[in-house]
């Protein structure tokens, strides 16, 4: 009785179809003898579909296709599909009119039929979720029912209601092979578990970087900066002195014999504060900066050296202030 049904609601679909087959479009020009063929084509077709042979009806309407692909014949391949009990194919099928039709503007009874059936089949798909461990094992090729499934469809494979069989294989693995039924909008994950074969180790993953990998390149990078910064406090302690060596220039130029002009007291007095100033600071500059460049120079050493040599920078406390001293540990 259903199929009876869409068999009548088909009718309007395949006197569309004969309108359409006529127009002109596409990637290439049908000549006559191609729509003449498509017509009668598509008449069989329904008369399959009709009396229930629905695989003889789906290659009919697929060579339809070939020759002019149309709204209403993605409907009927729909059709034919949900006729086979194949019912994710015929919800592909279905949504595929709908998306044309949408974007072509045309076959608007159609489109509306195609997404009547969408709306009462989507519920109806069960979903796979297949999880494949362990991932050291490469070129892993999973099947649902013999039919390849892309690695990125892995978490969600739509199929039919009923019995599956979700097989997987990769080099130098034991085949996998797991049946699983599902029900009408049902879910289940399939986990996917590789084994060597017999005799065969299991591949392994990469090999980790060797010991000290890391700490070398954190000890170039820091011995690069603490270097660069070094050579910054250089340049600026140099030039904190040659600004006091200024000073005491001016001071000397103005104050001969160490008599100062009672004019000039106030300014000459901010530059005697100034001198004294600059001297400290820019030797400690200097000796910091010093000791920043050749701080860099041990830690990009160090970081060329043996890896499975540890070695360390201790901060040490003197009579003197502070120093760094290198700590070596076999």
């Amino acid at each position: 009785m259903v199929t009876r049904m869409r068999f009548r609601s088909g009718l309007l679909a395949a006197a569309l179809l004969a309108g359409s087959l006529a127009r002109v479009g596409g990637a290439r020009a049908q000549t006559s003898p191609d729509l003449a063929e498509g017509r009668q084509l598509f008449v069989e077709a329904l008369a399959d579909e009709e009396h229930g042979r629905f695989a003889a009806a789906l290659e009919k309407y697929k060579r339809v296709q070939a020759i002019r692909d149309t709204v209403n014949v993605r409907y009927r391949i729909g059709a034919a599909l949900e006729g086979l009990g194949r019912v994710a194919r015929a919800v592909d099928a279905y949504g595929a009119a709908v998306k044309l039709g949408v974007d072509n503007g045309t076959d608007a009874d159609v489109v509306r039929g195609a997404q009547a059936r969408l709306d009462l089949l989507r519920p109806r798909i069960a979903h796979l979720a297949v999880h494949v461990t362990p991932q050291t094992f490469g070129d892993v090729e999973v099947q649902v029912d013999s039919e390849p499934v892309p690695a990125q469809a892995l978490g969600d494979v739509a199929v039919d209601p009923g019995p599956h069989v979700v097989t997987a294989s990769a080099k130098g693995a034991r085949p996998f092979r797991a049946p699983i039924t599902l029900s009408e909008g049902g879910r289940a994950g399939v986990p996917v578990v590789l084994e060597p074969l017999s005799g065969e180790p299991a591949p392994q993953p990469p090999p980790p970087p060797p010991p000290g990998s890391d700490r070398a390149a954190t000890y170039r990078t820091v011995g690069l900066v603490t270097g660069a910064a070094g050579g910054v406090l250089i340049l600026g302690g140099a030039v904190v002195l040659v600004l006091r060596a200024g000073a005491i220039s001016k001071l000397h130029d103005n104050c001969p014999s160490g008599s100062c002009p009672a004019s000039q007291q106030q300014d000459l007095t901010s530059t005697r504060d100034r001198a004294l100033a600059f001297g400290p600071l820019g030797g400690v500059m200097l000796g910091v900066g010093a000791l920043a460049v050749g701080t860099g120079i041990v830690l990009f050493t160090v970081a060329g050296r043996d890896t499975q040599t540890a070695t360390r920078i201790v901060p040490v406390t003197t009579t003197q202030g502070a120093m760094l001293n290198l700590v070596r540990r076999f």
